[in-house]
């Protein structure tokens, strides 16, 4: 059992790692695959840009439960820095929960998931987003909720367990990437 001040220097050293990433576009649109030199490290699909060794199912797989589960609703067309906020805090939720769980400490996953969701909307642009989102769509907690589950359950997964849920005849190679790259 961790004590106090390490359980928060665990938590702010796992939310530093996330919000440090530099994405431009959500991790479903985010490739480390470069044309011009070729692949660097693991060729990921679907990356977060996080400076951590997680597993490229993971990886791809929690990217697209982000991106393919966020609540569908008219008013993130007329309000696109909201569908933004949505997706930024489903994908810090989920990996902040994939990472401390990895770590070994799942006990930390909602402290952590609380200070994403503080933090993060703090540094939006625009004030009381989160009461805005809820408003909008009364899902989002659900959402986030979900997120932060499929996270943990990633973690847990063993690597037999992550190889029998890919695609018949894929894998994360070369060819199964230009493959996924030709579906975006």
């Amino acid at each position: 059992m961790l004590w106090p001040n390490k359980k928060k220097i665990v938590i702010t050293s796992i939310y530093d790692l996330i919000t440090s990433a530099e994405r431009a576009m959500p991790a479903y649109f985010t490739s480390n695959y470069q044309d011009d030199v070729g692949f660097v490290g693991t060729p990921r699909p679907k990356t977060f840009n996080i400076n951590f060794d997680i597993n490229p199912v993971d990886e791809y797989e929690m990217a697209s439960f982000v991106w393919n589960k966020v609540p569908k609703s008219d008013i993130y067309q007329k309000a696109d820095h909201l569908f933004e906020a949505t997706i930024i805090l489903g994908e810090d939720i989920t990996v902040g929960a994939y990472i401390i769980c990895r770590l070994g400490n799942p006990h930390l996953v909602p402290k952590l998931t609380n200070l994403i969701v503080k933090n993060r909307l703090n540094s939006f642009s625009r004030k009381n987003l989160y009461s805005a989102i809820i408003k909008i769509d009364p899902s989002i907690p659900h959402y986030l909720r979900r997120c932060m589950d499929f996270g943990k359950m990633r973690a847990e997964l063993d690597d037999k367990q992550k190889n029998e849920q890919l695609p018949l005849n894929l894998s994360l190679t070369k060819n199964s990437f230009d493959y996924y790259r030709e579906l975006r």
